[in-house]
């Protein structure tokens, strides 16, 4: 009942969360300084749906939350966390879309790892209290470097200091949750010199037994600016060490109110670090023409450890990967003008070997090559004040090549060779001073990744037809946008319910399937309170859904797979209803209280349709409290209750089914999140 009052509210105030609040998140960057890395930013003229969300907003963000964890109240968004507590192993899902299909970017080089092209947000901690802005794109967005966006893409960027300061804070909570912040700037000097250090440590005991995170980074940038020239070295590095929960728990537990097994043993961990580091140099020929261009070395490697009953002891499976990336971009605007060309060049080499933990035994070991060429091109064009066209084309090539057995016994030699030609069309038209329309269509395609392939070396590239239009409306303290979506997919590469050894999603193509709905989206910003929503009401649906059921005899010996055959199906994990509301109290002191909310619909398991495989619909609800108080610098008092009400809910599952000696067999694993927790902070800048 509190779920539908709480959309009831919603109605009432505007349906949605906005393109803009005044403060904190913007409509558009039109007025971002060319000497700042804005690689595939969209614009407020530019006809794609997208948030953008400041370092402000950012930083008021529980101090324990990974990025995915900060994002959740954004439009079509649900974010998960392994291990309930919001440190760890998060996920984020736009419109359904996962995350190996989202593409993320940071100073416009890409995040995702080639082979899994997933992000894994835990090996980057604190990465939210590093950044000047993120943007959100829904849909296939701007054209990005690096495997294509398949439905969103997080694009952020790390800003040059201006002002001299610092700053530390310590938190603490529930579970064991603690976290550390300390960063200094030297700002803006008066010869064009910058310097800036940041670091971050937290770690949680999880509420889900083994769920524990022991994580750090470290955030470095130094650099030069003058009136026209930009030159900046910027150092990234994460490290962490998390119990493995990806397995989950049967829901027979959840049922029973076990909601803390974990089937993993203890001591079972993933261990892993990561560094980036990133030269950037841009110059301004004159007010209208700049060029930049990023050299991006980055380097990781790690292991995750299991026991193994039969082994008597426990496996190790490590991985080390290098990445070389370099970026380019040409940019000229004008009153009338936006465009831009660049071309993107990655390699990326992936080393996979599994042993005993003992050293006796090597299980398998397989190398990866990838290598990648991304060229673009953009432009939006405004003949008239009120109207604005916009083409994006972008070319990549793909090269893939793996050798050696991998951790599955299966030699994995493999050799192709991708080319996409990816376009995107739109225009946008100002009606008076306070609304604006856009319609867009845009083709993507995008290659396999790595789990794809050693299920199937026939695996074809996924292919969309994204076509979106709406309204951006902003009446001063009110403001407002609709859009209307359908992504149509072709070959679409599905997830089955099933994961593999590491918690990957194994997905096959599926000839036909689609994504279709309207995100709504709102904020009232007065004097003394502001309030926020959205809504994303959608169909995601399979046309002519084959499902493939292994068989074995009473002894576990593989007979091969029936086929079951269903008509127009359900999407898994994608519900067909999201909604948000927050509401801001400012209060006479300078405080702030936020109550805030969010409703995500039932979803599927599998893509069967099967109502005994199926996420409830839950309503979480989180109070946030927050005062500045001015005192020889500034003083940062915050608490945060999550979860108010004590829901218990899971918002993730997995399920692999089969038949034995002809009887249906099932397991599954559902991913419970943390009840009533609290968070409490205090922060101090100068």
């Amino acid at each position: 009942m509190r779920g539908f009052l709480f959309l009831a509210i919603a109605l009432n105030v505007g349906i949605g969360g906005p393109d803009r609040t005044p403060d904190d998140i913007i409509f558009e960057d039109d007025q971002l300084d060319s000497v700042v890395v804005s690689a595939g930013r969209a614009y407020n003229s530019t006809p794609v749906a997208h948030t953008t969300v400041l370092s402000g907003e950012l930083a008021k963000a529980a101090p324990a939350s990974s990025l995915p964890m900060t994002l959740k109240m954004q439009p079509s968004v649900v974010a998960t966390n392994e291990g309930g507590m919001g440190v760890g192993n998060s996920a984020i899902k736009v419109r359904g879309v996962p995350g190996n299909q989202t593409i993320v970017t940071l100073n416009g080089i890409t995040l995702n790892d080639a082979e899994t092209q997933e992000v894994f947000w835990v090996n980057i901690p604190a990465l939210s209290r590093y950044l000047g802005s993120v943007q959100l794109q829904r849909g296939l967005g701007t054209a990005v470097s690096g495997a294509g966006a398949f439905g969103a893409s997080i694009n952020m960027v790390t800003d040059v200091p201006v002002i001299a300061g610092g700053g530390a804070e310590v938190a603490g909570g529930s579970f064991g949750t603690f976290a550390g912040y300390a960063h200094a700037s030297t700002g803006a000097t008066p010869v064009g010199l910058f310097a800036e250090a940041a670091g971050s440590w937290q770690r949680t005991d999880g509420y889900i037994r083994n769920g524990f995170a022991k994580v750090w980074s470290a955030y470095g940038s130094f650099g030069w600016q003058g009136a026209k020239d930009l030159v900046r070295l910027t150092f990234l590095h994460g490290s962490q060490r998390s119990g493995i929960c990806w397995g989950g728990a049967p829901l027979e537990r959840f049922d029973a109110r076990d909601y803390t097994y974990n089937p993993a043993a203890d001591g079972d961990a993933d261990d892993y670090s990561q560094t980036h580091l990133q030269f950037l140099a841009s110059h301004n020929f004159n007010a209208e023409t700049s060029i930049q261009a990023t050299v991006n070395m980055t380097r990781g490697g790690g292991f995750y450890e299991q026991y193994q009953p039969v082994a008597g002891g426990s496996s190790k499976d490590a991985e080390s990967n290098l990445l070389w990336a370099a970026r380019a971009e040409l940019k000229r605007s004008s009153d009338f003008f936006k465009g831009s060309a660049g071309v993107y060049l990655s390699w990326f080499r992936s080393q996979h070997w599994g042993e005993y933990s003992n050293g006796v035994g090597h299980l398998y070991d397989n190398d990866a090559d990838k290598r990648e060429v991304d060229v673009w091109m953009r432009a939006e064009w405004m003949p008239l004040p009120v109207l604005n066209f916009y083409a994006d084309l972008q070319y990549r090539s793909i090269r893939h090549e793996m050798r050696g057995p991998d951790e599955y016994g299966q030699t994995l030699d493999f050799d192709r060779t991708w080319d996409f030609f990816n376009p995107r069309l739109g225009a946008s038209l100002t009606v008076g001073p306070v609304l604006s329309l856009y319609s867009s269509i845009a083709y993507g395609r995008k290659e396999p990744n790595r789990s794809d392939i050693q299920a199937s070396q026939d695996v074809r590239p996924e292919k969309m037809l994204d076509i979106e239009f709406g309204n951006r409306l902003n009446v001063g303290v009110w403001k407002s946008a609709v859009n209307v979506y359908f992504m149509e997919y072709f070959d679409m590469l599905l997830e089955t319910g099933r994961l593999n050894a590491v918690g990957y999603a194994i997905r096959e193509n599926t000839p036909r399937a689609w994504r279709r709905g309207v995100e709504l989206s709102s904020a009232l910003d007065l004097q003394w309170f502001k309030v926020e929503g959205n809504m994303t009401v959608s169909f995601n649906k399979i046309r002519n859904y084959t499902a493939y059921i292994d068989r074995y005899s009473a002894d576990w010996e593989f007979l091969g797979q029936a086929q079951e055959v269903y008509g127009k199906t359900d999407m898994l994990l994608s519900p067909s209803f999201i909604g948000a509301l927050s509401w801001t109290q400012r209060l006479w002191t300078g405080a702030e209280l936020k109550l805030s909310g969010k409703l995500v619909g039932s979803q599927y398991w599998d893509n069967t349709g099967n109502s005994q495989r199926r996420i409830p619909a839950y309503f979480v609800q989180d109070l946030g409290f927050r005062q500045e108080i001015d005192w020889h610098g500034k003083w940062v008092l915050s608490a945060d209750i999550n979860n108010l009400f004590n829901n218990r809910y899971y918002a993730y599952a997995w399920v692999y089914r089969a038949y034995v000696d002809g009887v249906p067999y099932q397991s599954e694993g559902v991913f419970p999140q943390a009840p009533i927790n609290v968070m409490f902070r205090l922060g101090y800048e100068f």
